[in-house]
Protein backbone atom coordinates (compact mmCIF):
# COMPACT_ATOMS: atom_id res chain seq x y z
CA UNK A 1 0.00 0.00 0.00
CA UNK A 2 2.03 2.90 -1.09
CA UNK A 3 0.96 6.33 -2.07
CA UNK A 4 2.81 9.43 -3.63
CA UNK A 5 2.65 12.61 -0.79
CA UNK A 6 4.08 15.70 -1.45
CA UNK A 7 6.74 16.80 1.24
CA UNK A 8 6.55 20.37 0.40
CA UNK A 9 8.99 22.65 -1.82
CA UNK A 10 12.69 21.78 -2.28
CA UNK A 11 15.58 23.92 -2.36
CA UNK A 12 15.04 24.36 -6.52
CA UNK A 13 11.42 25.39 -6.70
CA UNK A 14 9.79 21.87 -8.02
CA UNK A 15 7.49 20.15 -5.37
CA UNK A 16 9.44 17.10 -3.68
CA UNK A 17 7.98 13.35 -4.33
CA UNK A 18 8.24 10.84 -1.79
CA UNK A 19 6.46 7.95 -0.92
CA UNK A 20 5.31 6.15 2.50
CA UNK A 21 7.12 2.78 2.94
CA UNK A 22 5.52 0.22 4.94
CA UNK A 23 7.08 1.54 8.54
CA UNK A 24 5.22 4.65 7.72
CA UNK A 25 8.26 6.90 7.10
CA UNK A 26 8.96 9.30 4.29
CA UNK A 27 11.88 7.95 1.71
CA UNK A 28 12.60 10.67 -0.58
CA UNK A 29 13.32 9.78 -4.32
CA UNK A 30 16.78 10.67 -5.54
CA UNK A 31 15.54 13.34 -7.87
CA UNK A 32 14.29 14.56 -4.16
CA UNK A 33 17.65 14.64 -2.99
CA UNK A 34 19.36 15.87 -6.11
CA UNK A 35 19.58 19.53 -4.80
CA UNK A 36 20.58 18.53 -1.17
CA UNK A 37 23.03 16.41 -2.62
CA UNK A 38 25.18 19.37 -4.07
CA UNK A 39 25.52 20.72 -0.61
CA UNK A 40 27.51 17.85 0.79
CA UNK A 41 30.90 18.98 2.49
CA UNK A 42 29.52 22.66 3.32
CA UNK A 43 30.05 22.06 6.58
CA UNK A 44 33.40 20.87 6.32
CA UNK A 45 33.95 23.37 4.65
CA UNK A 46 32.44 26.36 6.63
CA UNK A 47 34.17 24.71 9.80
CA UNK A 48 37.33 25.07 8.10
CA UNK A 49 36.92 28.85 7.73
CA UNK A 50 34.78 29.35 11.32
CA UNK A 51 37.54 27.70 13.74
CA UNK A 52 40.62 30.37 12.26
CA UNK A 53 38.23 33.35 12.49
CA UNK A 54 37.29 32.52 16.15
CA UNK A 55 40.74 31.99 16.74
CA UNK A 56 41.58 35.37 15.34
CA UNK A 57 38.97 37.18 17.30
CA UNK A 58 39.89 35.46 20.56
CA UNK A 59 43.38 36.59 20.32
CA UNK A 60 41.99 40.20 19.84
CA UNK A 61 39.89 40.06 22.66
CA UNK A 62 43.10 38.98 24.70
CA UNK A 63 44.61 41.79 23.06
CA UNK A 64 41.73 44.20 24.56
CA UNK A 65 41.92 42.53 28.04
CA UNK A 66 45.71 43.51 27.72
CA UNK A 67 45.34 46.58 26.67
CA UNK A 68 42.68 47.36 29.54
CA UNK A 69 44.77 45.74 32.40
CA UNK A 70 47.98 47.77 31.44
CA UNK A 71 46.12 50.78 31.63
CA UNK A 72 44.88 50.04 35.04
CA UNK A 73 48.31 49.12 35.76
CA UNK A 74 50.00 52.40 34.59
CA UNK A 75 47.11 54.17 36.41
CA UNK A 76 48.23 52.97 39.60
CA UNK A 77 51.93 53.09 39.26
CA UNK A 78 51.77 56.80 37.80
CA UNK A 79 49.88 57.91 40.56
CA UNK A 80 51.99 55.99 43.14
CA UNK A 81 54.92 57.59 41.65
CA UNK A 82 53.08 61.21 42.15
CA UNK A 83 52.25 60.40 45.69
CA UNK A 84 56.01 60.11 45.94
CA UNK A 85 57.32 62.75 44.29
CA UNK A 86 55.22 65.24 46.03
CA UNK A 87 56.31 63.87 49.29
CA UNK A 88 60.03 65.24 48.25
CA UNK A 89 62.04 62.09 47.19
CA UNK A 90 64.39 62.28 44.36
CA UNK A 91 63.66 61.56 40.35
CA UNK A 92 65.48 58.47 40.89
CA UNK A 93 63.68 57.04 43.52
CA UNK A 94 60.06 57.99 41.90
CA UNK A 95 61.27 56.45 38.46
CA UNK A 96 62.25 53.39 40.46
CA UNK A 97 58.97 53.01 41.39
CA UNK A 98 57.34 54.14 38.79
CA UNK A 99 58.88 51.10 36.63
CA UNK A 100 58.66 48.59 40.01
CA UNK A 101 54.69 48.56 39.51
CA UNK A 102 55.02 48.89 35.49
CA UNK A 103 58.22 47.63 34.14
CA UNK A 104 57.84 48.10 30.74
CA UNK A 105 56.76 51.23 31.06
CA UNK A 106 58.53 54.85 29.84
CA UNK A 107 58.92 57.36 32.70
CA UNK A 108 58.88 61.31 32.59
CA UNK A 109 58.81 63.54 35.73
CA UNK A 110 58.25 67.09 35.52
CA UNK A 111 57.89 69.48 38.33
CA UNK A 112 56.08 72.73 37.74
CA UNK A 113 54.40 75.99 39.62
CA UNK A 114 54.20 73.47 42.84
CA UNK A 115 52.62 70.45 41.18
CA UNK A 116 54.76 67.26 40.14
CA UNK A 117 53.15 65.73 37.04
CA UNK A 118 54.64 61.77 36.43
CA UNK A 119 53.51 60.56 32.93
CA UNK A 120 53.79 56.44 32.22
CA UNK A 121 53.82 55.21 28.26
CA UNK A 122 53.78 51.91 27.39
CA UNK A 123 53.10 49.78 24.25
CA UNK A 124 50.67 47.01 24.13
CA UNK A 125 51.06 44.57 20.96
CA UNK A 126 48.98 42.51 19.59
CA UNK A 127 49.50 38.07 20.77
CA UNK A 128 49.85 36.85 17.33
CA UNK A 129 53.21 36.41 16.15
CA UNK A 130 52.67 37.41 12.77
CA UNK A 131 51.09 40.79 13.25
CA UNK A 132 53.41 41.70 16.48
CA UNK A 133 54.05 44.47 14.93
CA UNK A 134 50.79 46.02 15.20
CA UNK A 135 50.37 47.72 19.07
CA UNK A 136 48.69 49.99 20.84
CA UNK A 137 50.48 52.96 23.23
CA UNK A 138 48.55 53.19 26.11
CA UNK A 139 49.43 56.59 28.32
CA UNK A 140 48.88 57.61 31.80
CA UNK A 141 49.37 60.42 34.05
CA UNK A 142 49.04 61.73 37.68
CA UNK A 143 49.61 65.13 39.36
CA UNK A 144 50.02 65.79 42.95
CA UNK A 145 50.55 69.01 44.96
CA UNK A 146 54.20 69.01 46.53
CA UNK A 147 53.56 68.88 49.80
CA UNK A 148 55.93 71.55 52.48
CA UNK A 149 58.04 70.12 54.83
Amino acid sequence: MKSIVSAGVGPSGPPLSSRVGRSGRIRLSRRALGPLRSERGSVTAETAIAIPCLAVVGMLLMWAIGIGSSALALADAAGQAARAAARGESTAVVAFLASRAAPRADVAVRQQGGLVNVDLAQRVSIPLPLLEGFAVTVRRSATAAQEVP
